[in-house]
């Protein structure tokens, strides 16, 4: 009897995680895109489109309570899963772009570089009660260097895509370990807890921290960090006695301990993915 598989999510991880799947032998495929996705391409492809394309019957998170023997894995579901209306048989999984026990909940591509990590990465986990707190399965990580928000989730996409590719077989057989999370480690961020508005900088902050605070906020699919009006595409530090680029959109700012310069611009892209989940 094929084993059901359902791929909950969104983007172009959940797509291509779909994709995957399809190549797998003696599985029933089902796939459960998000609520705002009504089969329509954007700056990401759409997991609805993918599932019709392919010919993957799409369900919804109630239809899935009662399947016996089901597999289930979210690549950027924005539902909380509640493991407690599932069949007992069911398993649940879920790919989490940071490496747990860090970083759990939202906002996975922005708090690493307001925080000034090194590293980043990506955790495959049992889903449990709680909120990206069930054991961990797996993990990959990368070095963080100087990436905006954008690149950060952007990598995590596609390192996580590998991920789930890889664990896919394994998941559907029951093949793998998972290790618990530590209890009191690591940390937890909910959508409240980041205020948009910090797109504004603060150039009262170190040099450090202002470059963190730019790259952070710059997603242009969202929003772009802004100074005087003008909207923030590029920075990096300099010397006060380093020669100034006369172009007009360059300016500089003082910080609490030297300088940035900024490439701005008063006309900014627009923001094309407010109506979807934040990254």
């Amino acid at each position: 009897m094929a084993t059901k598989l359902c791929i909950a999510g969104k983007n172009q991880i959940a797509v291509d995680v779909l994709e995957a799947a399809t190549a797998l032998p003696d599985v029933t495929l089902l796939c459960l895109p998000t609520a705002v996705d009504k089969g329509y391409e954007g700056w990401q492809p759409s997991l609805f489109a993918a599932a019709q394309r392919l010919n993957v019957p799409v369900v919804s998170l109630e239809d899935l309570y009662t399947q016996t023997d089901l597999v289930f894995l979210s690549v950027e579901y924005d539902r909380i899963i509640r493991p407690d209306r599932f069949h007992p048989t069911a398993r649940l999984f879920n790919l989490h772009f940071s490496l747990l026990p860090k970083y759990r909940g939202c906002n996975t591509a922005i708090w690493p570089i307001l925080n000034g990590e090194v590293e980043h990465g990506v955790t495959l986990h049992v889903i449990d009660p709680g909120v990206d707190t069930g054991d961990i399965i797996a993990q990959r990580s990368f070095p963080m260097g100087e990436k905006t928000a954008r690149d950060l989730y952007f990598t995590c996409m596609s390192l996580g895509y590998e991920l789930s590719r890889d664990y896919l077989p394994r998941l559907l057989s029951g093949d793998y370990s998972a290790t618990a999370q530590d209890p009191d480690g690591g940390s937890t961020y909910k959508r409240r807890d980041l205020d948009f508005s910090k797109k504004f900088i603060d150039f009262d902050q170190t040099t450090v921290e202002v470059l963190r605070h730019i790259r952070a906020f710059t997603f242009p699919e969202y929003q772009l960090p802004v100074v005087d009006g003008l909207s923030i595409v590029g920075a990096r530090a300099v010397s006060p006695d380093d020669a100034l680029n006369g172009a007009d959109d360059i300016i500089r700012r003082q910080t609490a301990d030297g300088m940035v310069e900024l490439k701005v611009t008063a006309n900014p892209p627009p923001p094309i993915a407010l109506q979807q989940s934040g990254y």
